[in-house]
């Protein structure tokens, strides 16, 4: 007859020794300018890390997790990590099959210097795939250094060095539109670019994270009512060293082609900023920006996060990350264009003061205001709920004698 067991022992150590090797592979992260190297974790646990992972890797998910882990059961007391990583590249509509279809030369049979020659259900692929708001995002977080110690008692205590580089981007779809059919797909119409939009940064965090076992802080009436049988809070204060930064943003340009397409007005108006360290600033400079990079501004921000376990198997989490702001001092580079243009046509190109007049307007649309002055970014602030549900026995096998 067929009675169930669980595995044993051993197996069960080999089967969570291969379960904590994936979770560790990056995977794709939702969240813009939000990697770190414990990300992939929550996302490879349908985003519910804030109420499960824990020790080091909860800090930038959700700090009350540094004091409750689950597994292990033993706890260590002082833990280390060093350079551990986490990449992310995603976009909201291309796949790679896609990419290699368009612009592979393995896919497309291209060999040398040949060029890739896109048919018209090519282009329209691509624009079928094409959301409104082409948005792009990269980010690579890796911690230099972070270690932690523990006590049952006194609580949990974190410090860590993490490194955030990234990119994010959003692109009108009309560009795409533009690039591959001209404005015929636009005659008698006015096209914005409103949300058109990139930015890119480096920067630096320090943080100090304390958690500890806040059950007997909270009401019993809270905790009943929540089912709450313990309850653990943490708190991560960080200081920001800023490396790079630069933004651009598109809000107010449009162009309008006029029914024949033979004329063309825009309104352009767009603003451009940067800040970098002296390093980055500077070809000649003697340093390299790592492993000590140069500060272009100081920032600070804040985590909170509280963690319950309702039983044995299931916990459930809550966290408020990165609420604070980045100020840029160093090196910072404002410009702002604000300009009109307009082409009458090229059976205007013999009148002189026509032409005149075309040569100003597009020297206005370029003509930009520069300031010095320094300027704040707030931190990506984001609120994380999740739950985790522990299975003792992750298979069920069946004995057949």
């Amino acid at each position: 007859m067929f009675k169930p067991f669980t595995p044993k022992s051993k197996f069960k150590r080999l089967f969570w020794i291969a379960l904590v090797l994936f979770y560790t592979i990056p995977k794709q992260d939702s969240a813009q300018a939000q990697v770190s190297m414990t990300n992939q974790v929550s996302t490879a646990l349908g985003n519910t890390g804030s109420g499960f992972v824990g020790a080091l890797q909860a800090v930038d998910i959700n700090p009350a997790r540094l004091h409750t882990f689950e597994f292990p059961n033993r706890r260590y007391r002082v833990n280390l990590n060093v350079l551990p990583f986490g990449l992310v590249l995603q976009n909201n509509s291309m796949d790679v099959d896609l990419y290699n279809s368009l612009f592979g030369k393995t896919s497309n049979g291209i060999v040398g210097d040949e060029k890739n020659t896109w048919t018209d259900e090519d282009k329209n692929l691509l624009l079928s795939s094409v959301d409104d708001i082409f948005e792009i995002n990269a980010n690579l977080s890796f911690s230099l250094f972070g270690i932690s110690y523990h006590d049952d008692a006194l609580g949990s205590l974190a410090f860590t060095i993490t490194d955030k580089i990234g990119f994010s981007g959003n692109i009108n779809k009309d560009f795409f539109v533009l690039s591959l059919h001209g404005n015929a797909a636009f005659l008698g119409e006015t096209i914005s670019f409103n949300e058109s939009k990139a930015s890119s940064w480096w920067y630096r965090e320090y943080g100090l994270t304390y958690a500890r076992d806040i059950t007997a802080e909270i009401p019993l009436a809270i905790r009943k009512a929540l089912q709450l049988r313990e309850v653990t809070g943490g708190v991560t204060l960080k200081f920001i060293s800023p490396i790079g930064y630069a933004d651009a943003n598109g809000e107010g340009t449009t162009l309008y082609f006029t029914a024949d397409g033979d004329s063309i007005s825009g309104y352009g108006k767009y603003t451009y900023r940067k800040s970098l360290s002296n390093q980055l600033e500077n070809d000649d400079s003697d340093s390299s920006p790592f492993p000590f990079p140069e500060s272009a501004g100081v920032g600070y921000g804040i985590s909170i996060g509280f963690s319950g376990k309702i039983n044995d198997n299931l916990s459930i989490g809550l966290a408020l990350n990165d609420i604070g702001v980045i100020s840029f001092t160093e090196n910072v580079e404002i410009n702002e264009v604000d300009g009109r243009i307009d082409f009458g046509g090229f059976n205007e190109i013999f009148d002189g003061d026509r032409v005149e007049a075309q040569a100003d307007s597009l020297e206005d649309i370029f003509n930009e205001v520069t300031s010095t002055n320094g300027f704040r970014v707030w931190l990506p602030t984001h609120l994380r709920l999740g739950g985790a549900l522990t299975l003792k026995a992750p298979f069920l096998f069946f004995d057949c004698t």
